[in-house]
């Protein structure tokens, strides 16, 4: 029988063991070293706050990581400030003249474009799910842990949003 201790990693060792996967998977959406740092910081902060409530039967300590951190970056693009920041629009005639638009953009680590379009074609859920998909290295099994769904609606919903993305960068560049 496994102790608690077995089951429930020590906050330090996760800490030391995910900081620095949390950090890039917010730096490659933020693009921004300082201001990821702060989120990083900000998610570990709740993690340690609400450590008590992970339950490892649930999901590994690293897809709630994920998802808290998922959660932190949603909100860090919703605030007023930074959509006072950030210039929402882009440059399709630039983006577009690939003929997959999407790969082009995924394969230059063009993060921040990748992420305004699916804040703009995507509901707020599926917006979750692709930034999961997109941004860190989680199966669709552990997406599906994380968001407390099946894992063939995830893997259709990414197929779908994929799509989604790209007409509706062809329809723009049109």
């Amino acid at each position: 029988m496994k102790s608690y201790i077995d089951e429930e990693p020590i906050f330090d060792d996760v800490l030391k063991e995910h900081y620095n996967e949390i950090f890039v998977f917010i730096l490659k959406q933020i693009e921004n070293v300082e201001d990821s740092k702060d989120l990083t910081q900000e998610v570990f902060f709740k993690t340690f706050q609400n450590y008590h409530k992970y339950d490892p039967k649930k999901a590994k300590v690293r897809t709630w990581l994920y998802k808290i951190a998922n959660n932190h970056v949603i909100n860090y693009w919703k605030s007023a400030y930074i959509r006072k920041k950030v210039n929402c629009e882009i440059d399709f005639a630039r983006i577009a003249d690939s003929e997959d638009t999407l790969e082009t953009l995924i394969k230059a680590e063009d993060f921040t474009i990748i992420l305004k379009l699916m804040i703009k074609s995507l509901s707020k859920r599926d917006v979750r799910i692709m930034n999961l998909y997109f941004f860190s290295e989680l199966s669709s099994s552990e997406i599906a842990i994380s968001m407390r769904m099946n894992k063939k609606t995830v893997s259709n919903i990414i197929s779908l949003s994929i799509k989604k993305i790209k007409d509706d960068l062809r329809d723009q560049h049109e």
